[in-house]
């Protein structure tokens, strides 16, 4: 299977197939070195790009899993494009200290949140 194919396995569900694109993009942006092996076999990747690929995949495939379970999870990471999509609230800081706070939802929608605090245009 391509490397493509690999990550798509992980977007069959309605909701994550819906929202496969964006998925992707995210993975591109942790590791920007994939997204040119696309269309290469995956046996052909390094073992080290093997792992970016699944490690992905697998950390906010089980986040998702264990919050619809009903369990809260705190979660920091510096990957927003990901974060933002599992996350239902979130904490912005700036050196140590709480910037702005609030829903995903209401957060994305802040241009000026969006730009100076989360790097999205």
């Amino acid at each position: 299977m391509t490397v493509l194919e690999n990550l798509e396995l992980g977007s069959f569900l309605p909701d994550a197939k819906a929202a496969r694109r964006e998925s992707l993009e995210q993975v591109f942006e942790l590791f920007p070195v994939v997204k040119d092996k696309l269309h290469a076999r995956a046996g052909s990747l390094s073992g080290g790009q093997q792992q970016m690929v699944a490690i992905v995949l697998s950390m906010f495939g089980a986040i998702r899993k264990i919050y619809a379970a009903g369990v809260s999870v705190l979660l920091v990471e510096q990957n927003v494009g990901m974060t933002m999509d599992v996350a239902r609230r979130a904490y912005v800081l700036e050196e140590g200290r709480i910037v702005t706070q609030g829903p995903t939802e209401d957060l994305m929608d802040k241009p000026e949140i969006r730009k100076a605090y989360l790097g999205l245009s």
